[in-house]
């Protein structure tokens, strides 16, 4: 079952869209269930008008759907401000990118959709993870150690190239290895940078001894979102483990 809504989100200065996924059986049952907030909800439903999905979205959750609420959230169309909300490392020369939004982005995310995501749907308080591709892992990276309210994160091929070191930084000061983490990179045709980027965050979280933590290195993996697709529900099971 899915359900669509919108918000009207001053602080974003935009409607936040959003697409909810939840069990077939939820209206038979008064069971809570866990919840992973995947950004770039685009990617995975079409809201009224649009043409951006690329995901077979049923195919790549059918093996999880039923055990857990699911929430597409989408980003702008303008790619200097979907940058300017994922991404508070942001390293490059777009100078029309803001970070500051990232900020006031993750906040409104927290303390505002979150209670309400907890009002409308049975969810269990303590298992909500997020889930991000490519600045949307950027994104789940920085809340996942920012928020305790997070408990854990999928994180697909990172843009660690497009950070700067105070993400490092903030790692080692601020994340509690009380977190669920997992890492997927595909290693065909990348340049080395992102490569060596990609271990040390995995060394990183091996040095906080994440509670549980999984990362996958494919050499034959291109970073496609065929390829990503193959590891959505991988990482999300991997996730859920710790409840």
């Amino acid at each position: 079952m899915v359900e669509a809504f919108k918000i009207t989100a001053r602080e974003l200065r935009r409607n936040l869209k959003i697409h909810v996924k939840y069990p077939d059986d939820y209206d038979q049952n008064e069971r809570k269930y866990p919840i992973v907030i995947f950004f770039d909800g685009e990617l995975f439903y079409n809201y009224i008008g649009e043409d951006t999905k690329v995901f077979d979205t049923d195919k790549i959750t059918c093996d999880i759907k039923e055990d857990t609420i699911l929430v597409f959230l989408h980003s702008p169309a303008i790619k200097e401000w979907r940058m300017s909300e994922l991404n508070p490392y942001y390293n490059g020369d777009n100078k029309d990118v803001d970070t500051v939004l990232s900020y006031i982005y993750f906040e409104y995310i927290t303390h505002i959709v979150l209670p309400i995501l907890k009002q409308r749907f049975r969810i269990l308080e303590d298992q909500v993870y997020l889930f991000g591709i490519n600045e949307g892992a950027i994104a789940a990276l920085s809340m996942v150690y920012k928020y305790k309210e997070y408990k854990g994160a999928c994180l697909l091929n990172p843009t660690l190239k497009l950070c700067d070191d105070k993400i490092n930084e903030d790692l080692k000061n601020n994340f509690t290895c009380k977190k669920s983490i997992y890492l997927y990179r595909g290693g065909q045709d990348t340049d080395s940078k992102e490569d060596d980027l990609f271990y040390h965050l995995c060394t990183r979280f091996d040095s906080l001894k994440t509670e549980i933590l999984k990362y996958d290195f494919n050499t034959e993996g291109d970073n496609s979102y065929l390829d990503l697709s193959e590891h959505i529900s991988i990482g999300i099971k991997h996730i859920l483990l710790n409840k």
